[in-house]
């Protein structure tokens, strides 16, 4: 059914797709509120490394600051996922054509 050639293909394909998934986890990506007012660190596996807040948002009030940390959040998550099909797609393209 499968022959010597096509296992070393999945192998490999596997191979590059956990080299790729290792790259993901030291991807470091950040993104922000508008006006930079809370910023989110999260890696391209979608691990958030760290939150800032800018001092003067923490004197406003507590909807608004929340409102910042869910805009800065799912901006941060956004670029992870694109980050994520990024570098999946790469590593597949080279290994199973037309993909």
């Amino acid at each position: 059914m499968f022959d010597h050639s096509m296992i070393e293909r999945l192998q490999k394909a596997q191979d590059e797709i956990e080299n790729a998934k290792q790259r993901l986890e030291n991807m470091m990506l950040e993104a922000s509120s508008p006006s930079d007012k809370v910023k989110v660190t999260i890696s391209a596996a979608k691990k958030i490394t760290g939150v800032r807040i800018s001092p003067d948002l923490l004197n406003a009030d507590m909807e608004e600051l929340e409102d910042h940390i869910v805009m800065a959040l799912n901006n941060a998550i956004s670029l992870a996922e694109q980050a994520w099909e990024s570098e999946m797609k790469s590593a597949a393209s080279g290994l199973m054509p037309g993909i």
